[in-house]
């Protein structure tokens, strides 16, 4: 059977309208990823520009509250739908002849993005965990 689509002719229409489908699919998976990095990039840079309140008290409160928002960031970045996503646009990507294809450097972003969150959030934690020890003496 064939069919005419835009002036060419389609030997197998439903292995064409497959093939369309799983590249909208990849695009639309890849948007979201995109998204979930230009997120994450914005609220890094917004929290880079925090400083603590006055006195070891604010001190003590910076990193609980910053801790508080990393491990909320990092537990979004490690939802199953996040890492489904990244483990189908991973295999797609590395299955194009270039490397260095828009699809692989949208998941490399993707993944430095997150890797900076989970640093960030185990670095918040620690000092969190020991800015509590003097919590109560400074207060």
């Amino acid at each position: 059977m064939t069919e005419i689509l835009n002036n060419q002719e389609i030997e197998d229409p439903i292995a064409h309208l497959k093939q369309n489908k799983a590249q909208e699919t990849i695009s639309i998976l890849n948007d979201y990823m995109n998204m979930w990095t230009r997120t994450v990039e914005e609220l890094l840079e917004r929290m880079k520009d925090t400083i603590p309140a006055e006195g070891m008290i604010g001190e003590v409160h910076y990193w609980r509250d910053l801790s508080k928002v990393l491990d909320g960031i990092s537990a979004e970045l490690k939802q199953p739908g996040v890492e489904v996503t990244v483990q189908i646009l991973l295999s797609k990507s590395s299955g194009t002849p270039n490397s260095s294809s828009p699809l692989s450097n949208d998941v490399v972003n993707f993944t430095k993005q997150k890797s900076r969150v989970m640093k960030g959030a185990k670095e918040a934690k620690w000092n969190n965990k020991y800015m509590k020890i003097i919590e109560k003496p400074v207060k």
